[in-house]
């Protein structure tokens, strides 16, 4: 059965996608108000397939634009809702290309344009959350001891930027130029800062944060200038991206972000003068606001509704409430965006803050949460470690059983790396919990998950072989008496206890399987045994009796030479059953080919009983192999369709009792082959009651994606099968075929 991420693959990969119907079937579902996860699943495969090569960049650009700009149209509601819960649920990320392409459209679309307005207008009330934070250190380092590091000049450029953002809220701020030639000068300070932080650096030896500081700065000034000039033109959406791509929950330039990597040589949690001394807390400050500022400006710019600065949503009012934080943190109910914002809190309080401690579970997720922004950080010195202790894999066997994709996919990351790390921490009760992420909607869960399987059997394996040679080396003493007769005993107990484990591990996996082909593999057995007695009626009525009457007047006329010819016959008789079995000419002669043989075979057995019976093999000139290919979404199809075909064959000679097969290829329409195979005997339109193959034919058709139509070739009773294959699918794959009642070709046929 074809996925539908198979299905949209297909699409997007075909020419000229735009036009194809299977997006304007995506259309009409989206103007029918479609379940928006069939939406959701397009955009994530076209947001994979925009990271590929498959196409020469540009282009790919320009088709995802108009294919989104299409479904902008036909239901705008639904399409903007799907992206912003993607983006909420952290499904796109903004480094993604699809978001790219987003903002290369809006300045094409205000509907567009207004929808990131609102996208970072949200970013920047998140980003407030962290600004507050830092406010709260500041007020209580101020209220111990006036920080040493925040110089006049600080102090200047952070009273300027309070005033703007007051401005903002009161909807005061007066023009937009204006107050880009008032930041312009505060940024030169600010690049002042930078480089007196950079020296300090370079004494103290620590870790320079100055070339972050400036990536990030000369963004919002590009980004102000923009508005400033054109606020809607794609520069400016470009730079705000830049913005948005750079400000993530804990970002590169933020000393809590170093301290969560544990970046810091030799510094302890416990130094507060460290970090009361730290200059870098004040330009995060600084920064944060200036981005805030400039984020906001954006939202002003292009949303139609813009909600006052400072004015967050959502349950973090309190951004220092460490039980609060907590709480989101761990809560499925709240957005993977909210809980990020969450575990980027909390590793600020526990950075600023002494006596803070948290949790290890809280500490798991809030490093789970943050993990995927310092893999994309450039410059990062290491990796996050989420599960770097035996302690920490009931944590990350509880994050596989979320909800999020995003979690589960972040969970399935770490659990694929403990396991290739210390494989001996994961238990056999473990491994059931593991086995049923095997099937997860989530490709990329699937796929760590199978990395982290492959692992952990590749040390089961190495500790049998290690515990068994050890016991063979106790054996090769032959002294069993004390001490060795012990350590040899205790050895084998070892080893049957691992090998006992490792089979319960297998029996787990294969129940999963067992219980998953049991209908499937009954199914079969009943169809080998069926196609097991026509194949030993063939052979039986075609071979033996005919071979013993050959031998038996062979001996009695003493004909060696008749006899020998006929039993050539026999010999190429047994080849036509062999190659009905597994078609080797297939893959050396191809499909065409092939099908004209098995229809002159046909012909020679019916010309035994029927004299004058003929066929006749038509097919369009511009049809060919790699034709008939086209139509398959899988090389292994071509068998399937061969034995559709050649089931529709043996049928018309076996049943049809009539005096002529016509097999004809042709193409209806541009993106459609059809496949017919008619006779003129007495099936009456089929299909052929009690054959055993019809219901195997037809399962072979749903699961290449054909549709398979039994119809009269005349008023005599003649009959038709016909195969119909697109070339291009359809969202929805065919239904099951039916031979009588029902329109096989339905036009809206159900999603997989």
């Amino acid at each position: 059965m074809v996925t539908r991420r198979q299905t949209f693959e297909a699409l997007l990969k075909g020419e000229h996608p735009r036009s194809t119907p299977g997006f304007q079937e995506l259309l009409k579902e989206a103007a029918g108000g479609c379940d928006p996860k069939i939406l959701e699943d397009f955009f994530l495969c076209l947001n994979d397939l925009l990271s590929t090569l498959w196409m020469e960049r540009g282009k790919k650009a320009a088709l995802a634009k108009e294919m989104l700009l299409a479904l902008l149209e036909e239901n705008p509601q639904l399409t903007l809702q799907t992206l912003q819960d993607m983006i909420e649920e952290m499904r796109l990320d903004y480094r993604d290309p699809l978001v790219e392409v987003v903002c290369q459209a809006s300045s094409a679309a205000p509907r567009l344009l207004s929808f990131l307005g609102e996208v970072v207008q949200r970013e920047s009330q998140l980003l407030r959350l962290r600004i507050r934070a830092l406010e709260a250190l500041f007020m209580r380092i101020s209220q111990e001891e006036a920080p040493r590091w925040l110089g006049s000049e600080a102090e200047g450029v952070l009273r300027f930027l309070n005033q703007v953002l007051f401005s903002l809220e009161q909807g005061s701020m007066g023009s937009v130029k204006n107050l880009y030639t008032g930041l312009a000068g505060k940024l030169r300070s600010i690049q002042r800062l930078i480089a007196s932080t950079e020296a300090q650096e370079r004494t103290d030896k620590k870790d320079s944060a100055a070339a972050e500081y400036r990536r990030i700065l000369q963004l919002t000034q590009k980004a102000l200038r923009q508005l400033a000039l054109r606020p809607a033109t794609s520069e400016s959406i470009h730079f705000i991206l830049g913005v948005l791509r750079e400000s993530t929950p804990l970002p590169a330039w933020h000393p809590a972000s170093s301290f969560l990597l544990g970046l810091e040589p030799g510094a302890s949690k416990g130094d507060a003068l460290s970090q009361r001394e730290d200059p870098r807390t004040s330009l995060a400050l600084i920064i944060d606001k200036t981005i805030e500022i400039v984020l906001f400006l954006a939202a002003i710019s292009w949303s139609d509704t813009i909600l006052k600065a400072g004015r967050e949503e959502g349950p973090l009012g309190s951004p220092s409430n460490q039980a609060l934080l907590e709480a989101v943190l761990l809560d499925q109910k709240y957005s993977p965006k909210m809980r990020s914002i969450a575990a980027a809190l909390l590793f600020i309080q526990d950075y600023a803050r002494p006596v803070f401690s948290l949790s290890p579970r809280v500490e798991f997720f809030a490093r789970l949460f943050l993990l995927p922004h310092h893999a994309v950080a450039p410059g990062r010195g290491k990796d996050i470690s989420v599960a770097d202790a035996e302690e920490k894999i009931p944590f990350l066997l509880e994050a596989l059983d979320e909800k999020s994709d995003f979690v589960r996919w972040q969970a399935s990351q770490a659990c694929a790396r403990a396991a290739q790390d210390h494989p001996e921490w994961f238990q056999p009760g473990h491994y059931p919990k593991l086995l049923t992420l095997l099937s997860d909607d989530h490709p990329g869960v699937r796929l760590n998950v199978i990395r982290a399987f492959g692992a952990l059997a590749s040390f089961r394996d190495q500790e049998i072989v290690s515990v068994i040679q050890n016991i063979s080396a106790s054996l090769a003493e032959k002294a069993f008496g004390g001490e060795i007769e012990g350590n040899a005993r205790r050895d084998l107990e070892i080893a049957l206890g691992v090998g006992l484990r490792h089979l319960v591990e297998r029996v787990d996996e294969l129940q999963a399987e067992i219980h998953g082909l049991a209908e499937r593999s009954k199914k079969w057995v009943e169809y080998v045994e069926k196609q097991t007695m026509r194949v030993g009626e063939e052979i039986h009525h075609e071979i033996l009796n005919t071979l013993c009457g050959y031998l038996a007047t062979a001996i009695d006329e003493e004909a060696y030479g008749e006899a020998k010819r006929r039993l050539d016959d026999l010999i190429r008789e047994l080849r036509r059953i062999m190659n009905n079995l597994y078609p080797r000419d297939l893959e050396a002669e191809g499909f065409l080919a092939t099908i004209r043989k098995r229809l002159e075979d046909a012909k020679a057995q019916s010309q035994k009983w029927t004299p004058g019976f003929r066929v006749e093999f038509d097919r369009s000139a511009e049809i060919t192999d790699a034709e008939v290919a086209a139509v398959l979404t899988d090389a292994s199809h071509l068998v399937l369709l061969y034995r559709i075909v050649l089931e529709a064959i043996i049928n018309a000679r076996k049943h049809a009792r009539g005096t002529f097969i016509r097999v004809q290829i042709c193409r209806p329409q541009a993106d459609v082959l059809e496949i017919s195979v008619s006779d003129d005997g007495h099936g009456n339109g089929g299909p052929f009651e009690g054959n055993a193959g019809i219901p195997l034919m037809l399962r072979r058709a749903q699961e290449i994606g054909a549709g398979v139509e039994f119809k009269k070739t005349s008023s005599l009773g003649g009959t038709a099968v016909v195969i119909r294959l697109t070339k291009s699918r359809s969202l929805r794959s065919w239904p099951d075929s039916r031979p009588k009642g029902g329109d096989p070709y339905p036009k809206r046929p159900s999603v997989q």
